[in-house]
């Protein structure tokens, strides 16, 4: 489960055909999660320590922080190789990308977008999947940092990027917009 760090933002790509119960979904894993589950809108500013779904029908690709709502261009929507791509372009080494259960290979191309920027690439383990072949395809790409059962992914995240304390939030937010060497940066977007 994913854990309160005031870091990360996470944004869910998952596979939904077009009018895919969208609300009930995000009811659903709102059930299941500590953090706040919410139904991303269009040109939305990502906030630390909420989860966005991806809207059936819709892919989602980040522009300077900001969740953007397109159109489909895949077959499998929202697509996770948009997601990440953009991740990869924008995020640059501060991206993640994890890639969940799944059929086909959706994710494999974007996990290297992710990996040659510089950022994290984590796959489930294939064996307890309900569908390996998407954690299986990004696998084969050799550019997965780490393969993990998936109760251990929150808690190897939060021990990357523990919880800011209140000190540091604090040099955050205070820091001089013009410092011409320190900008802070924004929360890390999260993608599966």
């Amino acid at each position: 489960k994913a854990r309160p760090t005031g870091r990360l933002a996470y944004v869910v790509a998952q596979h939904m055909a077009k009018d895919g119960h969208d609300e009930l979904v995000v009811r659903l894993m709102n059930r299941e999660s500590a953090l706040p589950v919410v139904l991303a809108a269009n040109n939305e500013t990502l906030a630390a320590d909420t989860i966005y779904l991806i809207p059936s029908g819709k892919d989602g690709v980040i522009r300077n922080g900001k969740l953007l709502l397109q159109p489909p261009g895949h077959l499998s929507t929202p697509s996770v190789n948009a997601l990440f791509a953009s991740l990869a372009e924008h995020g640059r080494d501060q991206s993640i990308g994890i890639v969940l259960s799944g059929t086909g290979a959706d994710g494999a191309s974007g996990c290297r977008a992710i990996k040659a920027a510089g950022g994290l690439t984590i796959a489930q383990l294939p064996a307890e999947a309900k569908f390996d072949g998407m954690p299986t395809a990004a696998i084969a790409t050799r550019a997965i940092d780490e393969t993990l059962p998936v109760e251990q992914i929150g808690e190897r995240l939060a021990s990357r990027y523990p919880a800011l304390t209140t000190s540091a939030a604090r040099s955050l937010k205070s820091a001089a917009p013009s410092a011409p060497t320190f900008q802070p940066p924004p929360p890390a977007p999260l993608a599966s």
